[in-house]
């Protein structure tokens, strides 16, 4: 699969972070926890920044190096490997 470039990712990275504040507009955070089927679309919106962020090139990621790139990156690897673990008060 070609790689996509960073404009394309970080469209995706907009569009979840979007997609996020739809899901939890108005929700309050005792909804937020008692609600299984929110937590997993905003784990799966972390994912997919995550995945974005992952893939962004080098050089963008150290030209921005003021975001916290690798807890990004980890939280997408805690939900997709450890979701077993994963804290709903962390996410």
């Amino acid at each position: 699969m070609p790689r996509r470039d960073d404009t394309v990712l970080l469209h995706d990275i907009l569009d979840a972070i979007r997609q996020i504040e739809l899901y939890l507009n108005r929700v309050s955070y005792r909804r937020f926890v008692a609600t299984r089927l929110l937590q997993d679309g905003v784990a799966h919106q972390l994912e997919i920044i995550g995945e974005a962020a992952c893939n962004l090139s080098e050089d963008f990621r150290d030209q921005h190096s003021e975001l916290p790139w690798q807890d990004i990156i980890g939280m997408r690897n805690r939900i997709a490997h450890a979701y077993f673990s994963v804290d709903v008060r962390a996410v």
